[in-house]
C-alpha cells in the first residue's frame, strides 16, 4: 500500500508503508522503509538482542544499502545501560557531518 506524502494525484509523491519483522521471541528484529524519488531508495534497521536474556538490545544497524551506521550497547546485570558505543560506519568512516551531508544534503543551520 502506498501513502501520498506530497502533491496530489498521479503527480504526487508516494511512499510504501514500513515493514516490520519479528524474531521467534516476538522482538522486532528488522524494520524496512522504501522511498520513491528520494536520495535513498530504502532504509533498513536491524536490531540484535542479548542471547542470554533475549530482550536487551546489543546493537542497532541502519543501512541505506550503501552505508551502514551501527550503534552498540552494553548492559549491567540490573538492566541499566553501562556503555553506548558512538555509532560507526561501514564500509568507510567519514565524520558524522560528512556522512550527513553526503546522504541528506548540506545543513541550513
Amino acid at each position: 500500500m502506498e501513502s501520498l506524502v506530497s502533491g496530489s494525484g498521479v503527480s504526487g509523491q508516494y511512499e510504501t508503508a514500513q515493514l516490520v519483522y519479528y524474531d521467534p521471541s516476538g522482538n522486532v528484529s528488522k524494520t524496512q522503509k522504501v522511498y520513491a524519488g528520494q536520495l535513498i531508495s530504502s532504509l533498513t534497521e536491524t536490531i540484535s538482542y542479548d542471547p542470554f536474556d533475549g530482550y536487551s538490545i546489543l546493537s542497532r544497524a541502519l543501512s541505506d544499502g550503501a552505508t551502514t551506521m551501527t550503534t552498540s550497547y552494553a548492559w549491567t546485570s540490573s538492566a541499566h545501560t553501562t556503555a553506548m558505543d558512538a555509532w560507526s560506519l561501514s564500509p568507510s568512516s567519514p565524520s558524522p557531518e560528512a556522512w550527513s551531508q553526503a546522504r541528506l544534503g548540506p545543513s541550513n543551520t
